[in-house]
């Protein structure tokens, strides 16, 4: 008894076929994305790094903004910040800036994440309530904080219930600012650091949870 085989060539090129067309297609939306993406890669290009190019030959010449020659100096600016006591202050108050809020922001974010990673009840809402500093205004978290620290405001009259009686003005002392702004940055950053690690604490298995528990 003879036995028909159909051939399966047609099959293979069509399987072909549709693997063309969908690598045109990736194809197609890569450049697609690149063409969404050109506008800040230029903007980018044109603003940042021409400042940046900029600011870099400033600093070895004698720049002045009203004059037409601006002579060579090389590393004396550079040698002059050495000695200058206001960049001095300025470094260490941005060092101790960067550090104290990067370390307690993401601490503080991390507690938050965790705190609303666990079964807790009003886990919603106080999710809503602990990122509304990020999504509020700029202005209007300023004009509170002004309140907030006003020799009259909110932060004197609290510590005044306690006994602890004061006119302080802490955006205008030498002591205060710099660790008000801290607060400040912290309370209103440390939400969107939250959001992120909320998102990878949930984005573990339950398998792994369920494996650490035993």
């Amino acid at each position: 008894m003879a036995v028909s085989v159909a051939p399966k060539a047609p099959a293979a090129t069509a399987k072909v076929s549709r693997r063309s067309k969908g690598g045109g297609m990736a194809i197609g939306q890569r450049r697609a994305g690149l063409l969404f993406v050109l506008p800040y890669i230029l903007f980018f290009l044109l603003l940042q790094l021409a400042a940046f190019a900029f600011a870099i030959w400033v600093s070895f010449h004698h720049y002045d903004l009203l004059a037409l020659d601006n002579p060579f100096v090389g590393l004396r600016n550079y040698a002059r910040l050495t000695v200058n006591q206001d960049f001095l202050i300025a470094l260490r108050n941005t060092t101790e800036y960067a550090v104290v809020v990067v370390i307690l922001q993401t601490a503080f974010a991390l507690v938050l994440a965790v705190l609303l990673n666990s079964k807790i009840k009003g886990r919603n809402f106080f999710r809503t309530t602990w990122y509304t500093p990020s999504v509020a205004s700029s202005v209007v978290i300023s004009m509170i904080f002004l309140y907030v620290y006003h020799p009259t405001g909110l932060l004197n009259s609290i510590l005044g219930l306690v006994g602890i009686h004061t006119t302080e003005a802490y955006l205008q002392s030498t002591t205060w600012a710099l660790p008000a702004i801290m607060f400040l940055n912290i309370w209103t950053t440390a939400p969107t650091f939250m959001l992120m690690f909320l998102a990878a604490l949930q984005d573990i298995p339950k398998e792994i949870y369920e494996a650490s528990s035993v």
